[in-house]
């Protein structure tokens, strides 16, 4: 019986892996997607369509996120991101941990490589209007720290006020994506990724199916939401003294039966420019 059922458990691992488009992007030989850096960044942010559609071309990337793939901005001095945080009254426990800490690192050893943004596509409106407040402290989804409190990942959610809540540092390997569980396999995929969500509410399209969470917010996501991705990304990135890949959650789970159409709506000139602005006022340090 044993037997049988570990041939079920490896046939239907084997079945996903066959799904996974991500898959035939990646080396496990290497633990990492195929090609430079700008290369997977290229493929990693793929726009994401309504209902999880992934285009088939590649992305067309802002030329800072090109400059920091081929490595030709510098990764900020420890001494400036301190002074940084500390101009802003911002502690490590308000970025994931200390940036002196290693990332998350996988059972073989390779830490974090890659930095995967989602939304949490709740709550479903349906039929209803985005409330006009969804973008002030009012809304209770905005007080991450008591929404998801139960949590224990993935490494943050970011409210659309900029509010952060940590169910775990980024020390610590957490697995978020159906590509991580059903494709990649857990000694390689957990810790690898980082995983950040932003908040962000959806409703039902018209004529899909019943209670469909289609429709998100245009613009997907608020100037706060960026900023603090921005802040995220780059103390990430400190901690391994190299550019973090940005990914989406999309990307990672297409050609996946159920996989996810997160983030929607994602402005990738206005995070590239939250980044740029951020290391530009790092480095007066």
């Amino acid at each position: 019986m044993k037997t049988i059922i570990n041939l079920v458990l490896i046939t239907l691992c084997s079945m996903s892996f066959g799904q996974s488009k991500a898959i035939k992007k990646f080396s496990l030989e290497d633990q990492q997607f195929i090609g430079t850096k700008l290369e997977q960044a290229q493929y990693l942010l793929k726009k994401v369509k309504p209902m999880g559609i992934v285009s088939k071309q590649d992305a067309m990337l802002p030329q800072f996120i090109e400059s920091l793939m081929t490595d030709e901005v510098a990764i900020p001095a420890i001494f400036k991101i301190n002074m940084y945080l500390e101009s802003k009254n911002l502690e490590y426990d308000h970025v994931g941990g200390s940036v002196l800490d290693d990332l998350s690192h996988n059972a073989k050893g390779s830490q974090a490589k890659y930095f995967i943004i989602h939304d949490t596509s709740t709550p479903n409106f349906l039929k209803r209007d985005f409330p006009d407040y969804i973008n002030e402290d009012s809304w209770k989804q905005n007080n991450v720290e008591v929404r998801w409190k139960h949590r224990k990942g993935p490494h943050a959610f970011v409210g659309r006020t900029g509010k952060i809540f940590f169910p775990i540092e980024f020390s610590s390997a957490y697995r978020a994506t159906k590509f991580e569980f059903k494709a990649l396999g857990k000694s390689i995929s957990r810790g690898l990724f980082i995983h950040i969500e932003l908040v962000q509410p959806r409703k039902s399209k018209s004529g899909k199916w019943r209670d469909n969470d289609i429709i998100a917010p245009d613009p997907g996501f608020t100037t706060d939401q960026y900023q603090k991705l921005a802040l995220l990304y780059i103390c990430a990135s400190i901690r391994v003294k190299n550019w973090l890949v940005p990914g989406y959650h999309a990307v990672l789970d297409q050609g996946i039966k159920n996989g996810h159409d997160d983030p929607q709506n994602f402005d990738l000139e206005t995070f590239s420019a939250e980044i740029k602005t951020m290391l530009s006022a790092i480095e007066e340090y």
